[in-house]
């Protein structure tokens, strides 16, 4: 699976209307695009390799980083373990047609993205303010 862009969504309408919609949705997007960008994530260049024996590969440019991964068909969600210096990182999976999503809860993300990289403080003070947030990428086969 190749990086294709940043992700938000919201787990209600609700949340939605309340923060005003596309325009925050918009802001976080790009600050989050920003800060995939500093942890190496690029369109293109970066991809994901899930192998059925379970191990994950990672490349991001010229760095390539291995782990394993569990899913999880009940929630959707994947674990993954040792990719990108990580441990134990889950996050929601969905696909649609020939894109995967890797949604994580935003406060997760995160932490994700602080310890790989310093995060910028708009980001932080997006985040910060809604619960029922995820963040992540999507990614194309």
């Amino acid at each position: 699976w190749t990086y294709k862009a940043p992700e938000v969504r919201f787990e209600s309408e609700n949340i939605l209307s309340q923060i005003g919609g596309t325009v925050v949705s918009s802001k976080i997007q790009t600050a989050l695009g920003i800060q995939l960008k500093k942890i190496g994530l690029q369109e293109g260049k970066s991809t994901f390799t899930f192998n059925q024996d379970g191990s994950l590969v990672v490349t991001m440019g010229s760095k390539k980083t291995t782990g394993k991964y569990t899913y999880n068909s009940s929630n959707h969600t994947i674990t993954m373990t040792g990719a990108m210096g990580l441990t134990n990182t889950t996050c929601t999976v969905a696909v649609t047609g020939n894109v995967l999503y890797l949604l994580f809860d935003s406060s997760k993300l995160l932490n994700m993205a602080t310890q790989l990289s310093s995060v910028s403080s708009t980001l932080s003070s997006l985040l910060g303010n809604y619960n029922g947030l995820k963040l992540g990428w999507s990614m194309t086969k």
